[in-house]
């Protein structure tokens, strides 16, 4: 469940890197460099033996220089066949690296070129969990297409935005693979910095931006724009994309979430006062407004204290009903988010665009375990049977 923009869920936008690797590209026997490294070790294992060398997918050049990706004949993640062969193109850095003086910045565009074509055959680590696993250096995209689509073809482009609450989740999570050949379209997964690391909210961060404690949803926002700028490239039609916000999409798909629950979203006050009590009590530092202590802290230390996620008792007198699972939110600052979504709805002031908005079949399923923190008076943390009874029956 999240929002992105002023409001996204899953599948959606709404209402309103430095790459390290390419600095250690290889030269092959062939005309194709491969970075080094696979940063795979946070991200999602997949396997498949219907791949073909990268040298077999076409050639696109984007506004960074020439990309290979790899060509492939079934799902991914199932091992199932489509219906027509797939292009993807992992790992395309589309924003600086969020890290050192960069972190609690809104995300710079990644503007490295290079002449050689680059095989975009790596998977990249997806971006820091409040488990504190996953890389701070995250800001990659994924482009899944038709083998067969040229710079003519104008496919539409689905932007695929990942909930998870603001602290879980990743593009590659979701295998474009099936969509892009059932449906002929280009598809789009892209990472967004989570949890305190992309939501953090301070005065101080706001008097450095302008804006302040909404970096994730800056981070799609900036995923938008690499689309509007190469997807062309791949084939697609930049003026037929969904989601993004204001001018960079032209319909939506929500699915998961609603903009009617103001505690998705944090009052300016509110934010600062639980990020200087998470500065205090979980790196260390003076307060919210200590940036230079908090840019000094590992990527990893940015999770919550032992014993307060799901525990509503122990949580912050002032914070939200659903604290315990979902600990930030973005900040209603006035610039990123102008205001709760809904009284943007109200004053009419939201994109106008074709919409479709659905729900998730058992996704309350996934709530099961949080039970006792978001329900006052249960008496047990559920059981496994009762997990199992609730998502069957």
């Amino acid at each position: 469940m999240h929002f992105a923009t002023i409001l996204s869920a899953a599948f959606a936008a709404l209402l309103m890197s430095g790459c390290s690797e390419l600095d250690e590209l290889e030269v092959t026997t062939t005309p194709v460099y491969q970075p080094l490294g696979d940063q795979t070790t946070q991200a999602p294992k997949t396997t498949t033996t219907t791949t073909t060398a990268a040298a077999n997918s076409r050639q696109v050049t984007t506004q960074n220089g020439p990309i290979v990706g790899t060509v492939t004949h079934a799902n991914m993640r199932k091992q199932q066949p489509i219906r027509q062969n797939v292009e993807v193109f992992y790992g395309i850095p589309f924003a600086e690296p969020p890290v050192g003086d960069f972190r609690f910045k809104a995300p710079r565009e990644f503007k490295k070129t290079w002449d050689e074509t680059v095989n975009m055959t790596t998977k990249k680590s997806m971006c820091v969990q409040t488990t504190g696993k996953g890389d701070e250096d995250c800001l990659y995209l994924n482009v899944y297409r038709p083998a067969n689509a040229t710079e003519s073809s104008k496919l539409p482009v689905m932007a695929w935005i990942y909930g998870g609450g603001y602290v879980a989740g990743n593009a590659l999570g979701y295998d474009g693979t099936a969509l892009a050949a059932e449906h002929n379209s280009i598809v789009v997964t892209m990472n967004y910095r989570l949890g305190p690391l992309g939501f953090w909210g301070s005065p101080a961060s706001f008097e450095e931006e302008g804006t302040t404690g909404n970096w994730g949803q800056l981070d799609q926002q900036q995923a938008l724009k690499w689309i509007q700028k190469n997807i062309a490239g791949f084939g697609g039609d930049k003026d037929r994309v969904a989601p993004g916000s204001a001018g960079l999409f032209h319909a939506a798909i929500l699915e998961s979430g609603t903009s009617h629950t103001g505690a998705f979203f944090q009052q300016p006050e509110d934010a600062d006062k639980y990020y200087d009590w998470l500065a205090q009590e979980a790196l260390g530092c003076k307060d919210g407004n200590d940036l230079q202590c908090l840019r000094d802290a590992e990527a990893t230390k940015f999770t919550l204290p032992k014993g307060i996620r799901f525990d509503p008792e122990a949580a912050p007198d002032w914070a939200s009903p659903i604290f315990p699972i979902m600990p930030v939110g973005p900040v209603v600052d006035g610039v990123a988010l102008p205001d709760v979504p809904l009284e943007v709805v109200r004053a009419g002031k939201h994109n106008k665009v074709p919409t479709i908005a659905g729900v998730n079949h058992d996704e309350g399923t996934a709530f099961v375990l949080a039970l006792k923190a978001l329900v006052p008076n249960v008496p047990v943390i559920p059981t496994e049977k009762s997990v199992e009874d609730t998502i069957y029956y």
